[in-house]
């Protein structure tokens, strides 16, 4: 084989190994499995702790405990069409909200007076408040 292609070679299997490791340690990281490396302020040490400052180093992990970690989260992970209908029902429930504020101003106040008003806003905010939980939720 020639040379450049053996070089390139390695050089692929180290960045694709490089970038395994540091998925790895991310994974690890967002399940909370690290622990604090106390040190001086600086970008090697970007976590805050009071007035001590750390990194989250990922724990050591077998690559069978790590295959369990990864199927477990998985699990958790929503599939892309309930996000879809969770976001537009959000969607739909902030724009009849926002309708229902400007409703309650410009038509329910005159109209029916300050109880349709409370109803009005009571229930655009309950809109609002149903989208908000729809889009911040997690599974």
């Amino acid at each position: 084989m020639r040379k450049e292609v053996e070089e390139y070679l390695e050089r692929a299997n180290r960045e694709q190994a490089e970038r395994q490791a540091q998925e790895r340690a991310d994974t690890l990281i967002v399940c909370g499995l690290y622990t604090k490396e106390y040190g001086e302020f600086g970008p090697e040490y970007p976590e805050r702790d009071g007035i001590q400052f750390y990194r989250k180093v990922p724990l050591e992990v077998t690559d069978e405990e790590y295959t369990a970690i990864r199927h477990t989260l998985e699990k958790k992970i929503t599939t892309p069409g309930e996000e879809k209908k969770h976001a537009a029902i959000a969607v739909a429930l902030v724009v009849l909200g926002v309708i229902g504020y400007g409703s309650a101003l410009l038509w329910w106040l005159p109209h029916f007076g300050w109880m349709g008003l409370f109803l009005d806003v009571s229930l655009s905010s309950l809109m609002l408040g149903v989208s908000a939980l729809l889009g911040s939720r997690e599974e």
